[in-house]
């Protein structure tokens, strides 16, 4: 089942119902702000970003969270939450929407789609395999930023559309939420988020989430869809470079001069911490032109040596694709 995190929609106009016209002249309130064609409320609510009357676009456009569902939001915004979601929204006094035209009319312009998965691992072996899986020199690996977290990040490097996935642990991530802990109890949270590997995919134009939701952009069709998004991007991003993790007999048939150069690569390798994006942005300031060929070569050779620091864990990874498949 798909399952939206943050979302971005805009609606016609004439799904709103009613709204509260007290507003103040004044970008600093979180009340309504009036522009020359807009009407705009900030965090009119938890989990609401904004709010926007659209009067030049004749729309209703709403920046969100699943965290509007509240106790719910572990269950994220899906085919059986979205009436809960808009029944928020009208508990808000801020507006009145009707449910039926804002669920089947609305277009997303923005969406998370994201899966908490139930690991059998300790979390620490999934982020040690993900961050030494083997993917193309169109994406980078990093960490996850939150505070006190561990995870994960793919970010696409394209001029356009960046592509990116994080994984982490949301228990973590949740610990920090002060304002979401005030209106759900945190045994709840507790109990709901233990041990969970979040994954996240972040898509911010129409061609994309066509793309991957296998859908139009409205927001009915994206939630009965059947597709797979973030399985579809994890696959996009690992598997155009095969993963072996075989041990071999590397010098056998090697001529001295090709025995020099993997043993160069290696040293820098570890040199660099055994870290890719580290050693692609080494091999970026050190070389003109194409440099795909050598991170090819630097990606295969830390592959062989991941018996080094034992990290990786490819029964950890194919657990990971069957949990986002059946999600």
């Amino acid at each position: 089942m798909i399952k939206l995190d943050s979302i971005t929609t805009e609606t016609p106009l004439d799904c709103l119902v009613n709204h509260n016209d007290n507003f103040v002249n004044s970008q600093q309130s979180e009340k309504g702000v009036l522009t020359s064609d807009k009407m705009l409320w900030k965090k009119p609510l938890f989990g609401i970003k904004s709010i926007a009357i659209d009067q030049l676009n004749n729309t209703l456009v709403i920046d969100a969270s699943a965290k509007v569902l509240k106790d719910q939001y572990y269950d994220m915004i899906n085919l059986n939450t979205i009436d809960r979601f808009v029944n928020e929204i009208n508990k808000s006094g801020v507006i009145q929407i009707d449910a039926d035209k804002f669920i089947n009319q609305s277009i997303v312009r923005k969406v998370d789609t994201t899966i908490n998965t139930h690991p059998d691992k300790p979390l620490e072996t999934y982020f040690g395999s993900l961050s030494y899986l083997p993917i193309t020199d169109k994406y980078n690996v990093g960490r996850y930023k939150g505070v006190g977290n561990r995870g994960v990040v793919f970010a696409g490097t394209q001029k356009t559309f960046k592509e990116r996935q994080i994984f982490y642990d949301k228990l973590k991530d949740i610990f920090r939420d002060k304002e979401l802990r005030k209106v759900v109890p945190g045994a709840t949270l507790e109990k709901q988020f233990t041990n969970v590997l979040r994954v996240e995919t972040n898509f911010t134009d129409f061609k994309h989430i066509r793309k991957y939701f296998n859908s139009d952009n409205k927001l009915i069709q994206m939630l009965q869809s059947e597709a797979t998004p973030n399985l579809a991007v994890f696959d996009k991003i690992t598997t155009k470079v095969p993963l072996d993790l075989r041990i071999f007999k590397e010098w056998e048939g090697m001529k001295f001069y090709e025995i020099e150069k993997l043993e160069g690569r290696k040293s820098i390798i570890r040199m660099l911490n055994y870290d890719i994006g580290t050693i692609k942005t080494f091999i970026e300031t050190r070389v003109g032109g194409n440099v795909s060929r050598y991170i090819k070569s630097y990606s295969q050779t830390l592959m062989s040596m991941q018996g080094e620091r034992g990290v990786i864990d490819t029964s950890a990874i194919d657990e990971l694709r069957l949990l986002m498949k059946v999600a």
